[in-house]
């Protein structure tokens, strides 16, 4: 599958990297694959933190998709979980401060009883 992240322009450009930037690349990319990051996400920060060409890294992904669908269709049903368990932590956080503020807004009784 195609990311909108790469396109087909970087590929010109594989005969201008060695075997072991490759490789140095494809590591790169498993520990981020390992932390559940998207693509964009792995491109900017191999970019960032290592100083890794965009290209290089469109390229090195775009094989290891073409070599393991399976993977990758797989890793990107658990990137949409990721999400979605990330937006119902959100949505939890957001009743409990709800809930919080309701009952600090409630009015205290006295010996705790209704009819007091």
């Amino acid at each position: 599958m195609r990311h909108v992240w790469c396109d087909r322009s970087h590929e010109w450009r594989a005969g201008s990297y060695t075997w072991t930037q490759v490789k140095s690349v494809q590591n790169l990319i498993e520990r981020c694959l390992n932390q559940y990051m998207t693509q964009a996400e792995v491109i900017a920060t191999l970019q960032v933190q290592a100083d890794v060409d965009p290209a290089l890294t469109c390229l090195v992904w775009s094989k290891l998709e073409e070599a393991n669908p399976d993977f990758f269709l797989s890793y990107d049903v658990r990137l949409k979980l990721k999400d979605q368990v990330v937006a119902f932590n959100y949505l939890v956080e957001q009743q409990t401060r709800l809930l919080q503020k309701l009952t600090l807004a409630l009015p205290q009784q006295s010996g705790g009883g209704l009819m007091d």
